[in-house]
């Protein structure tokens, strides 16, 4: 136990202390930061509608979109979020706008975005109250080693790579006049986001899963007065959401009604309006040089190599066999629904300018999306090793 806790001093004071003198230096680019100046999404104004009907037809447009792309996506092997984060981008500038700009100004017109924006964002506080509901505390104390030193590996070491790597990005990416300590502090939050359905999927197998909760008839507005005091207090109602989700007190039955009824809601409505909403601020088009697509792969290499490969490692030295952990890194790697969450935070904020933005999105789908092949891989990996026949289907 001494060796283990010196291992997580080590690392948490290594990665600290690196994390803090690349904020220091980073801060002489800010004498030569370029203006970069916001390109705004090519959404026209469009009469001969009400608002209402505005809103309905998107409503519709979104959610078949959403569920086309989510089967096609399931056809694949690929969770059903990855088609339909990729349907809302279908419905953005970055196809629709560019193939249609009259059709896309009749959909989404200017005037009709905040309207969309505020179900969008209920749609993410519901989801978060669930994974808040889903968060079993006590069984993880069971593995409070492993998993402490594993989930602090897998934040500290992609979040050192993402201020190292905002040393490159922040003079030609960053929004003019954000400083170079929050631009890059951001960027390795992103870096180390984890999608925590996924995690609580990973917890589930490892019999960690199960929690409860109390009466309905107080719980929706426990939720929405917990957002509502983040929000006023100066903290993102996304954490208010979440953290009233986590101390719900215990009654299995009913917290797994409750589960289901908020998770059908949330999926089958509100999130895919987050997803187009997203999808309306990614413009893939202003990645127009080889040199912005090297950008790109660089952010996404990165994030990569960070997040799977600081988990592989603290697990392998938390006693985790080798392909368990190059699993499990990989399921950490994924980043999902989390990620977009986070960097509509950081464009909402001014801090990620919309190339950066564009980039982000694209290292989220990749990430995602790349989850499926490397379990595969490892699950084959282990065959052959174990001597088991390798099938195609096994394969």
């Amino acid at each position: 136990m001494p060796r283990s806790l010196l291992r997580y001093a080590v690392l948490v004071l290594v990665f600290g202390a690196a994390i803090v003198v690349v904020l220091g230096y980073g801060k002489s680019l800010e004498s030569g930061h370029a203006t970069v100046t916001a390109t705004a999404v090519p959404v026209h104004e469009a009469g001969g509608t009400t608002p209402l009907g505005t809103l309905l037809t998107q409503i519709i447009v979104v959610v078949i979109a959403a569920r086309l792309c989510g089967r096609l996506s399931a056809r694949i092997g690929q969770p059903k979020v990855i088609g339909e984060i990729v349907a809302g981008i279908l419905l953005g500038p970055s196809l629709l706008g560019a193939v249609s700009p009259t059709l896309s100004a009749l959909l989404f017109p200017v005037s009709s975005l905040g309207t969309l924006k505020l179900l969008a964002e209920v749609g993410v506080l519901l989801f978060m109250f669930v994974v808040g509901l889903e968060l079993d505390l006590d069984r993880l104390r069971g593995r409070a080693h492993t998993a402490v030193v594993v989930s602090h590996a897998s934040i500290l070491v992609p979040c050192f790579l993402g201020v190292v790597l905002s040393l490159a990005l922040y003079r030609s990416l960053a929004p003019a006049g954000v400083r170079f300590t929050p631009f890059a502090l951001f960027m390795g939050i992103a870096m180390s986001i984890t999608a925590f359905p996924v995690l609580a999927r990973i917890l589930e197998e490892r019999g960690l899963q199960g929690t409860a909760l109390g009466s309905a008839a107080i719980v929706l507005l426990l939720l929405i007065g917990a957002a509502l005091t983040t929000e006023r207090i100066g903290i993102h109602a996304l954490f208010g959401a979440f953290l009233i989700g986590v101390v719900m007190p215990r009654e299995a039955s009913f917290r797994t009604a409750l589960i289901q009824r908020l998770e059908e809601v949330s999926a089958i409505l509100f999130l895919p309006l987050f997803f187009a909403f997203t999808g309306l601020r990614t413009q893939i088009g202003l990645l127009d040089t080889t040199a912005s697509w090297l950008m790109c792969l660089a952010v996404i290499a990165v994030a990569t190599v960070g997040k799977l490969g600081g988990t592989m490692a603290a697990a392998r030295l938390s006693g985790m066999e080798t392909l368990d952990a190059f699993s499990l890194g990989a399921l950490m790697n994924t980043r999902g629904l989390m990620e977009l969450i986070v960097l509509n935070v950081g464009f909402e904020l001014g801090i990620l300018s919309p190339r950066i933005f564009a980039m982000m999105v694209l290292m989220a789908l990749v990430t995602t999306f790349s989850t499926a092949p490397l379990l595969s891989l490892a699950d084959f990996l282990r065959r052959r090793r174990d001597g088991a026949p390798l099938t195609a289907g096994a394969a």
